[in-house]
């Protein structure tokens, strides 16, 4: 029922059922492979044996950087990874849909996201590769420009760096940004970093 009020919300229980049945139908007609889609018990579901789904290749990508991680071994593996995590997660999730179960998707891949790239960065920090650390979060910003932690955390590395300016520069683009897309000014934890790296006015 939950599909059925979803695609019909203005229809009835018996009219948004035959409606469903009718598009389930033609669905399994176009993929011309019934058993792609599994409709049993009131539930339906994908065929994970006969299915590409970017959200499963995303989180498998992420179980697999997990992994990786964790291997004392030359992480060599992650670059490559790295690059699949990128080319999968292209921003958010359905952004314009209000309803409360794509919210919910949606902060659940952005913190999956997020999580995995701080990972990464922070593994080529402990070694010192910077740069790799900085790619790494710039990249990131390409397709979730509203992280604030990546924008905080490449303001550290430049500080590490001995580079203020640089870390300046982050801190205005991350102002821009948010000002842009939501209407908000920093946040004090950013406020203050910038005057803790800068030393100077985190309005300039």
């Amino acid at each position: 029922h939950v599909v059925e009020d979803a695609l019909w919300p203005d229809s009835d229980g018996d009219a948004a059922h035959n409606a469903f049945t009718t598009t389930l139908h033609r669905l399994r007609n176009l993929l011309k492979t019934p058993d792609v889609l599994i409709h049993r018990e009131g539930s339906l579901s994908c065929n994970i044996r006969m299915i590409w789904i970017d959200i499963w290749a995303l989180e498998y990508i992420c179980r697999l950087i997990e992994q990786h991680l964790n291997d004392p071994r030359p992480d060599d593996r992650v670059l490559p990874l790295l690059e699949d995590l990128l080319a999968l997660y292209r921003g958010p999730f359905i952004p314009d849909d209000p309803a409360e179960w794509a919210i919910l998707e949606r902060q659940r891949l952005k913190a999956l996201f997020v999580d995995t790239i701080q990972k990464i960065a922070r593994r080529f920090e402990r070694q010192q590769r910077w740069h790799q650390a900085i790619r790494c979060y710039q990249q990131a910003l390409n397709v979730e420009a509203l992280a604030e932690v990546f924008y905080e955390n490449l303001m550290r590395i430049y500080a590490k760096m001995g580079k203020p300016g640089e870390a300046l520069l982050v801190y205005r683009q991350y102002k821009a940004v948010f000002r842009a897309r939501l209407g908000m000014s920093p946040s004090s934890r950013l406020n203050g970093l910038c005057r803790a790296i800068c030393g100077r006015p985190s309005g300039i």
